[in-house]
């Protein structure tokens, strides 16, 4: 940008461009679905749990409506404002200014990440951390209180549970879709049939040990050198990622948790109004003539939730 280029119209656009190249955590898409035309406060969805199955048409059609349990997701709003000194506008700051603005875009990428973040990571304490209406079947997100006492809240051995070798990484991860597999709807129906994708996400001291269970071909297993089955499995694909934002909680628990990721509906939800908004209080202001300085802005009405336990397993390795 040159020296005209210092206008309001002009860092606005840089903003704006800039929040579009931004990226968003690719784990963010993976494990939720975002429904972007939220336009109420609480958003409702009733269509969590049964879907009625096909049956033998017998004496009419026997309907199923929308059951009273659900998931309500309250949108908050959110904002970021990046002050501009007139002076550094006369004074061309240019390049301050261009570092500042990808700055504040930066982080408009990872608030997605900040909310859904908690959600992980008191999965396991949900109800009693955002009471009981926060999961469709009133229950924590991550237990053995499911229907049918199903548990998503398992165990994995490891020698030492804070750091577990490629071979105990890859076998938590294996004994994780094990257990997703065996989920049933409230039809008694597979929860989980035609899973072709998974996502694993763990703190930050996972890093290593995932990396090899996601990528090596080979690795040393309690008696010898063994294939890496997630590395030559067909029909499901692994991806993973690590989580700073879990450090004080999984990774002081020696936690990681495995997602479903190929299915309309996700673990989480995500819901939006109107998308990222910017804002600019610049030239002719008031702000300018009281305060000698121009505000920038990005703001978003938005919320997130749990979605289905069935496509999520948290592991505790010990």
């Amino acid at each position: 940008m040159g020296a005209q280029s210092l206008s309001s119209r002009a860092i606005v656009g840089s903003l704006i461009k800039r929040i579009e190249e931004a990226t968003v955590a690719s784990w963010v898409g993976d494990v939720s679905w975002l429904n972007a035309d939220a336009n109420q406060e609480i958003e409702t969805y009733k269509w969590l749990g049964e879907v009625p199955s096909l049956r033998e048409w017998t004496g009419g059609r026997q309907a199923h409506g929308l059951k009273d349990f659900g998931v309500s997701i309250e949108s908050k709003e959110y904002e970021a404002t990046l002050e501009v000194l007139r002076r550094e506008l006369r004074l061309d700051k240019t390049g301050q200014i261009d570092i500042r603005i990808g700055e504040l875009a930066a982080g408009a990428a990872r608030h997605w990440a900040q909310l859904l973040s908690p959600l992980i990571a008191n999965g396991a304490a949900s109800a009693a951390t955002y009471g009981t209406s926060s999961t469709y079947d009133g229950v924590d997100f991550f237990g053995n209180g499911h229907r049918d006492s199903q548990d998503n809240e398992i165990g994995a051995t490891a020698a030492t549970a804070a750091r577990p070798t490629t071979a105990e990484m890859v076998t938590g991860i294996l004994v994780a879709v094990e257990a997703m597999m065996g989920f049933t709807d409230e039809q008694g129906e597979p929860a989980n049939e035609g899973l072709s994708s998974i996502h694993i996400m763990g703190p930050t001291k996972y890093w290593g040990p995932l990396q090899g269970a996601l990528r090596s071909l080979i690795i040393q297993g309690s008696g010898g050198s063994i294939d890496n089955v997630l590395t030559q499995m067909e029909g499901i694909t692994f991806s993973g990622s690590t989580n700073t934002r879990l450090d004080a909680s999984f990774g002081a628990s020696n936690k990681m948790a495995v997602f479903r990721t190929d299915n309309l509906v996700k673990p989480f939800i995500r819901q939006e109004e109107d998308g990222l908004v910017v804002d600019a209080i610049a030239e002719g202001s008031e702000e300018e003539i009281k305060n000698n300085r121009h505000l920038y802005g990005i703001r978003a009405t938005r919320g997130v939730g749990y979605g289905l336990w069935e496509h999520a397993v948290e592991v505790t390795f010990a």
